[in-house]
């Protein structure tokens, strides 16, 4: 056999199943910081506090927010109060019909859904700033004992999306997309 340079390489560098959330992930209209801390949440690699309690990092595991469950990522997005009631003022913002409010369930209802590329590309920009405000409020919380509202969350993740939004939106949209973009 005859030896090939496409061979060493494929045997280097194998090829990987994409996974199905990678759209919404690293999509466009994610501000980069948001869509890094999603990926990572994504993939239930944050240090959340059962994590670092299990590895005797820390003697408390409880939700910062709610005191009264531990802090995992599922917890943390969405079941925690704090984080829910966010959730429900960024679909209310976008008139986003979505039953669910878990991360991945959220991933795949966008994925899957029929509705217009913009809408789609939104409603991923939203959960990652969700995803990344949530974190960082959790963070201010635990290292500045600072606490964010949940209306001051929403304040942020609205201003977040609109600014990147306008800055880098599609230039191919229709019409009725851009009023309903316009009109949040």
């Amino acid at each position: 056999m005859l030896y090939q340079i496409s061979h060493g390489y494929m045997m280097l560098c194998p090829v990987q199943n994409r996974v199905k959330w990678s759209q919404e992930v690293w999509g466009r209209l994610n501000l980069p910081r948001h869509s890094l801390v999603f990926w990572i949440a994504v993939q239930n690699w944050l240090r959340t506090r059962d994590k670092l309690h299990k590895y005797n990092i820390i003697d408390e595991f409880h939700c910062l927010f709610c005191r009264r469950h531990t802090e995992t990522e599922e917890h943390l997005f969405f079941d925690c109060s704090l984080a829910w009631l966010c959730l429900q003022q960024v679909k209310n913002w976008l008139r986003w019909g979505a039953e669910s409010r878990h991360l991945g369930s959220l991933l795949r209802w966008i994925e899957r859904a029929k509705i217009s590329k913009l809408k789609k590309k939104c409603y991923s920009a939203a959960l990652a700033a969700l995803v990344y405000q949530v974190w960082h409020a959790r963070n201010e919380l635990l290292w500045n004992s600072k606490v964010m509202t949940v209306d001051m969350i929403a304040r942020k993740i609205k201003e977040d999306v609109k600014h990147r939004v306008s800055c880098v939106r599609p230039q191919r949209v229709n019409t009725i997309e851009i009023e309903w973009f316009l009109a949040l």
